[in-house]
């Protein structure tokens, strides 16, 4: 026979009763897991979130110093061809310089050289009149002999 408790209940109602406290404590302890086990992977998942974007940060420092690395490079080569362009200019210029020095001298020299071959001629033409009037003179030596 079924008795019943202080409580006006009947022994098989406080039985179920206490089971429903024990499975509700269960569930409860259950989800105390269940919130535990979410709080680990959410802290799991913020820890890989942060690492990535401590990786991602790396990798853009180390993008940002090869683009500073970059751009020095391309300054110090632009520096370069500005010298090496205004080496050229210079042996231009000194070159076009040379050239019409060397132009203007020739032309002041060509009437003095111009003059010089004239008397060249002459004095070659004089000597080779006077070998053969040499010649000559001693042929007639030769023959008055």
């Amino acid at each position: 026979s079924e008795g019943q408790d202080p409580r006006g209940r009947s022994e098989s109602q406080a039985d179920v009763v206490a089971a429903l406290k024990r499975e509700l404590e269960e569930v409860g302890s259950m989800a105390a897991l269940g919130i535990e086990e979410c709080e680990r992977r959410v802290d799991e998942a913020l820890q890989e979130r942060d690492d990535s974007l401590q990786e991602r940060d790396e990798a853009l420092r180390d993008r940002d110093g090869m683009a500073r690395e970059r751009d020095d490079a391309v300054r110090e080569r632009d520096g370069s061809l500005r010298q090496r362009d205004e080496a050229l200019r210079k042996r231009d210029a000194w070159r076009d310089s040379s050239h019409e020095r060397v132009s203007r001298e020739r032309s002041e020299a060509s009437p003095d050289r111009d003059a010089i071959q004239k008397e060249l001629r002459e004095v070659e033409e004089e000597r080779d009149g006077a070998r053969i009037e040499a010649a000559e003179a001693r042929e007639e030596a030769g023959a008055l002999r």
